[in-house]
């Protein structure tokens, strides 16, 4: 038998499992959300016809942190609405119940107007946290109310950004004793778990949404917003890679690089679990290049574009060497929608002696026969290196090029072996660059990507 008291056991192969009683009585503090998605949906809707919502395709609203955003989330607005003070409020108090806090604390002042209607829906004291100490009063201190040692606190604010406006209220609630679990409308996801973290505060925090659901929304469900102007993302050839990115990576440089238009590839992040609309989100930030570099029977091929249709990629890709059918297979799949399909014909990675070994030919003789298994299946377009990519371009005039690995000339040239610079490959017939390290680990990722469209290709912005 396992003992009431203990949160978890080991088993006889000695691996250690949670014990049923600790995940009744003393359960993780939730993860995710508070709202749902349609919940989720509905607040940016609120946050809009309320005036509580800010939206600058030039991202210039300034952030007390000293930053630049295009979106803004300001529910101290919702002074001037009555309605909104209760819709707020049902929301936080909702969270808060979830929580079974002992006790309310607004971080000043953005959203210390809903304070009494918190309370009121809870029926839970109230207590207000100074931002400095009043001296010489017979309530001396940064907390105005009474409380008890070990009593759970439901420390609550608009949005989180880096954390900094949260450490005083959690330094004064722990101070006296308490637990301050905090509610935020918007996590911005702006580093204060990296800020929380330095600094020791172990605080759980729980939002209702985050900023990029209601970009997201505001883009892509209300048409409130561009993604970004259609003329830059038709001069744009750079389809940037998000190789070896997890979606916390790669989500805020989509944003930084998502005025200029480029395109975003992904490969491992097609596995993330967590992102089971992996697709419709890139798409608030660019369109999206599917490189699952699929080689599998024509079945399996097309069941997996199949999954795609709902929103449909700019492009995916698909293996020559599996075959025609197989090809041809992706091309169904997509019929009806503005997705390509486009054709892998001898990685950039493969070496001529390593060519000669897989395929027992040369390596241009072995992209020209994959090539023409693609035309022959109804391709739209081709994944070559830059040294193959004229002769291509001149036997199959109007299709799609895509050329991997390009770099300006001096930059890494990493793990590719057919490497020409981003001049060179549009000039032999590229009509789309594939480029990583080079922005991805920029300093200023949207500064060195346009400094190649403007002083290496000469195009206009």
């Amino acid at each position: 038998m396992v003992k009431a008291k203990q949160h978890h056991t080991t088993l006889s192969g000695g691996k250690t499992v949670k014990t049923i009683r600790s995940a009744l009585f003393n359960p993780d503090f939730p993860v995710g959300h508070f709202l749902d998605p349609s919940e989720q949906e509905q607040l940016v809707a609120a946050l809009v016809y309320y005036e509580m919502l800010k939206m600058d395709n030039t991202r210039m609203l300034p952030l007390a942190s000293g930053g630049k955003t295009d979106i803004y989330v300001s529910i101290r607005e919702s002074r001037n609405h009555a309605e909104a003070v209760a819709f707020l409020s049902d929301r936080y108090a909702m969270a808060m119940r979830r929580l079974k806090v002992n006790g309310i604390a607004d971080v000043p002042l953005a959203v210390s107007n809903l304070s009494g209607s918190i309370q009121e829906r809870l029926g839970i004291p109230a207590i207000t946290i100074r931002e400095q100490a009043k001296q010489g009063r017979a309530t001396q201190g940064l907390i105005i109310g009474t409380t008890k040692p070990g009593e759970i606190i439901g420390l609550y604010d608009d949005v989180i950004t880096d954390g900094e406006s949260k450490v005083v209220p959690y330094r004064a609630l722990t101070a006296k004793g308490l637990l301050p679990y905090l509610i935020v409308m918007v996590d911005r996801q702006q580093g204060w778990r990296e800020k929380f973290a330095k600094l020791g505060i172990a605080m759980p925090v729980w939002a209702g949404t985050d900023l990029h659901t209601v970009r997201r929304h505001a883009i892509q469900t209300f048409g409130l917003m561009e993604r970004c102007d259609p003329e830059m993302e038709q001069k744009n050839p750079f389809i940037v890679a998000l190789d070896g990115m997890p979606w916390e990576k790669a989500q805020p440089l989509m944003d930084i690089l998502r005025p200029t238009g480029a395109i975003f590839k992904m490969n491992n992040l097609l596995h993330n679990q967590e992102r089971s609309h992996l697709v419709r989100d890139v798409h608030t930030y660019g369109r999206s290049m599917i490189d699952f570099k699929a080689s599998d029977t024509p079945d399996t091929i097309y069941n997996t574009c199949m999954e795609y249709r709902k929103d449909p990629p700019w492009a995916v890709t698909v293996h020559a060497n599996a075959g025609g059918e197989a090809v041809r297979a992706a091309v169904r799949a997509f019929e009806g929608t503005p997705t390509k399909v486009l054709v892998i014909t001898a990685l950039t990675s493969v070496t001529n002696d390593e060519c000669k070994t897989i395929y027992h030919r040369i390596r241009s003789t072995e992209v020209k026969i994959l090539a023409e298994i693609g035309i022959i299946a109804g391709c739209h377009g081709f994944v070559c290196s830059g040294n193959e990519v004229k002769e291509l371009s001149k036997s199959y005039p109007g299709k799609e090029f895509v050329v991997p690995g390009t770099r300006s000339l001096g930059a890494e040239v990493h793990d590719q072996k057919n490497v020409v610079s981003h001049k060179d490959a549009l000039a032999n017939g590229a009509t789309k660059l594939v480029a990583g390290r080079q922005f991805t680990k920029a300093p200023d990722p949207i500064v060195e990507l346009k400094r190649v469209m403007t002083d290496e290709l000469n195009i206009k912005l």
